[in-house]
């Protein structure tokens, strides 16, 4: 079939992603619609055009199968090149493509776990199906990623399928099944092609007994597997005691990328030593010289990327020499060091080492909760490692936190003796610090935080968790997920670590002002109030509703930021003896029996889509353009969620929110908070804009942002990655160039006055 005139139309690439108007292939003014100025996209090799579908995300490259048979060819390469197989949510945002490379399951963002998971069973299940009957998908995957947690069966399967058939097969992640092995092993494919190792545990977590054949399966595995034509490799099991005891190595790896999980685990290295091999090999290996450190293991020229995880509360003795070893791979590009416990002389040797580092992810944890990264490390950081483009960390020793928590004394007049003496205790009591003080951000210090949350004296004062749960909106963010999680925000797709999403933050945050107003006896009585408050808005019914729409104007119509509440404004909080609120009781347990039916609903509707599926044929479907398993809606969606509510109970819910002495929460007052949020770190992003100068990514404190050129000056600033919408940056006027621009508008300034000074002069 011959192909025809390609006209690049506007509509073919996304025009809901923003970033897409940078890579439509039109040349010159893409306004341009005579077809005699539409560049003839088909004339262009494969190569070509393969290159500028790969700058598509998955929507576009989706709808590209649906154009011809030519470049039907091409999508399908670039959909299933690289599958991330996820069960959980994934983020995408709203001001980029970011990780497009990566196709992926659509799961909807706010679901219970169980659910989630079975609707991720369904589309693999298709994804099955899909591999065994087209062969040419099959052949197109290179990479695939794993999620931990990911249903067993059917990785099982998928794996099957690809190491047999796969023959553009190279690598794979996250394999943590060890009954994986003998598939990967024994794959026609994969035991030629394949050049990743992945150790598979051998349990889910640490600590547990380890079964008397793992260990003679792992060395069976290794000797199949361990070649100097690897390039990237997961251990479970320091290396040095690896290769010492159940494989000893001819020659240094040629590992690329390597990841090292540190737990503890109950090997029994001598039983199985002497169980294994005969008295002469025991000998040999006896008088093989042993390795003593990890550059005897892996070449330093070679290794570029570096991933430790830790599984302990501690640092044990030989993970601190590790750190101390890795001192000489100097050529490393990429460390990752996540949950680890901080110590502070061996990192900031460390990092005098790493010069050439060009992407950091550190989480450092004390006690299993998130430690800021310290001064002295951040400093040898900042110092030695210059390069660097991409850096994920939290550091608040700059900047204090927006709402933060002060210790204050307060007197009491105590009558216990003659004197009046005074008792002083210690009370902890929130404090807001406003360091940005624009327009956007003196609006939300007025119209949210004290208008709000903190709008009684009382509400300053701390209790217990659940204060903080309540008032503190910018640590609620980070707890509940609001932001996604992610290895690399720029490379790998950024999940979701549990259902939330904009809308039910906004619910769950109203709901604790609700409970806490209520324990304060602050509400006021819904029975007098005459004015319709519309309630929150299910404004974002598509499938992208996690997503903040920049798009969408569809505000709020009972919150105007533009001024402060009347409604409430004047009211005074009521007190118990004044307000029965049973009622109030009665709407939350119906409203959470409701919730019950639904969840209960949803189940039933996936079974219901279980049976009436089962023979569906899935290329054809594709080819069709109908159910597609990549591209398909969701079977369950927060918005069909939340349309089984009755009226009635969204009336009463309503009715609760009224209660409160101030309006409720909405989502266009959480973006507000978050972009409040980035412009108070300002002294805090000027300083990495200055010490890195090739700075690409930040994820300060888990807030993913990108650096873009601005302004009049071209300016390097930051700005959000998520729930961008609208966002203005107060990052101008810091750079050289600024400067220099202005000290030349301030000279020509200085001399246009003294140019008139000497003609006033001249004239006098």
């Amino acid at each position: 079939m011959e192909s025809p005139i390609i006209t690049t139309r506007p509509d073919l690439w996304s025009q809901n992603t923003p970033a897409s108007s940078n890579i439509n292939p039109v040349m010159g003014n893409s306004s341009i619609t005579s077809s005699s100025n539409i560049f003839p996209l088909h004339k262009l090799p494969d190569e070509l055009v393969y290159e500028i579908f790969s700058h598509l995300p998955q929507e576009d490259r989706l709808n590209l199968t649906l154009l011809n048979k030519k470049y039907y060819h091409i999508a399908i390469q670039l959909l299933y090149k690289r599958m991330y197989l996820n069960d959980s949510n994934v983020i995408k945002s709203d001001f980029m493509n970011l990780a497009i490379n990566w196709t992926l399951l659509k799961i909807p963002s706010y679901l219970v776990e169980e659910v989630s998971r079975k609707i991720a069973n369904l589309k693999l299940t298709k994804l099955i199906r899909t591999l065994e009957s087209n062969k040419e998908i099959l052949n197109s995957i290179e990479w695939i990623r794993i999620n931990w947690d990911l249903n067993s069966t059917f990785t099982k399967k998928i794996l099957k399928l690809l190491c047999d058939g796969g023959k553009s097969l190279k690598r794979l992640e996250n394999v943590t099944d060890p009954n994986c092995n003998d598939i990967i092993a024994l794959g026609k494919e994969s035991k030629s092609n394949l050049i990743s190792f992945d150790m598979a545990p051998p349990n889910s977590l640490p600590e547990l007994n380890v079964s008397d054949d793992y260990l003679p399966n792992l060395a069976k595995y290794m000797k199949q597997r361990i070649s100097t034509n690897l390039s990237y490799m997961t251990l479970f099991i320091d290396p040095i005691v690896l290769f010492n005891n159940l494989y000893p190595l001819k020659n240094k790896l040629q590992i690329i990328d390597l990841k090292l999980h540190w737990r503890r685990e109950f090997y029994d290295f001598i039983k199985f030593t002497k169980s294994s091999i005969s008295s002469h090999t025991f000998e040999m290996n006896q008088n093989r010289k042993k390795l003593t450190k990890l550059s005897d293991i892996f070449d330093i020229r070679s290794l570029k990327t570096l991933t430790i995880i830790s599984w302990n509360e501690s640092l044990l003795q030989r993970e601190i020499e590790m750190l101390k070893e890795f001192k000489e791979f100097i050529y490393l590009q990429d460390l990752s060091l996540i949950s680890i416990k901080q110590d502070i002389p061996i990192l900031v040797e460390l990092f005098k080492n790493l010069t050439n580092l060009k992407r950091l992810k550190m989480d450092f944890l004390e006690d299993y909760i998130p430690e800021p990264t310290n001064s002295q490390i951040f400093l040898s950081i900042l110092l030695n490692c210059k390069k660097l483009q991409f850096i994920d960390l939290r550091f608040e020793n700059i900047d204090l936190p927006i709402i933060n928590i002060s210790d204050e004394l307060l007197e009491s007049e105590s009558s216990t003796d003659s004197n009046n003496s005074s008792m002083s205790n210690n009370v902890n009591k929130f404090k807001l610090i406003q360091k940005c003080h624009c327009h956007d951000c003196n609006k939300v210090f007025d119209n949210i935080l004290r208008e709000k949350i903190f709008k009684f004296e009382e509400d300053y004062q701390l209790h217990d968790i659940n204060d903080i749960a309540t008032k503190d909106i910018f640590k609620m963010m980070r707890y509940l997920s609001l932001l996604p999680y992610s290895k690399a925000c720029d490379n790998y797709p950024s999940v979701r670590t549990q259902p939330m999403n904009l809308e039910q933050f906004v619910i769950k945050m109203n709901d604790n002002l609700l409970a806490y107003r209520k324990s304060r006896s602050q509400l006021v009585p819904y029975q007098n109030i005459t004015s319709v408050i519309t309630p929150p808005a299910n404004n974002n019914n598509n499938t992208n509703i996690q997503d903040y729409n920049t798009n969408n104007n569809n505000n709020n119509n009972y919150n105007n930021n533009d001024q402060s509440s009347s409604l409430f404004s004047n009211n005074p909080p009521i007190y118990a003896d004044e307000y029965d609120d049973e009622d109030v009781d009665m709407l939350r347990d119906e409203y959470e029996t409701e919730q019950d039916y639904e969840y209960a609903y949803e189940e039933q509707h996936i079974r219901e889509h279980e049976n009436t599926n089962e023979n569906t044929n899935e290329v054809d479907q594709m080819v069709n353009g109908n159910d597609r398993y990549l591209q398909l809606n969701p079977t369950i969606t927060s918005s069909s969620t939340v349309s089984l509510s009755s009226t009635t109970s969204q009336q009463r819910r309503n009715q609760e929110l009224l209660t409160l002495p101030h309006d409720p929460l909405t989502e266009s007052d959480v973006i507000d908070c978050y972009h409040a949020l980035i412009h108070h770190y300002r002294k805090t992003y000027l300083t990495f804009l200055r010490g890195f100068p090739n700075l690409r990514f930040l994820m300060l404190n888990d807030i993913p942002m990108v650096s873009i050129e601005k302004g009049e000056n071209n300016e390097k600033i930051l700005e959000p990655v998520f729930y961008h919408g609208d966002f203005k940056s107060n990052l101008f006027g810091w750079s050289d160039k600024s400067n220099n621009n202005k000290n030349k508008k301030k000279n020509l300034a200085n001399t246009n006055n003294a140019n008139t000074r000497a003609k006033k002069a001249i004239v006098s």
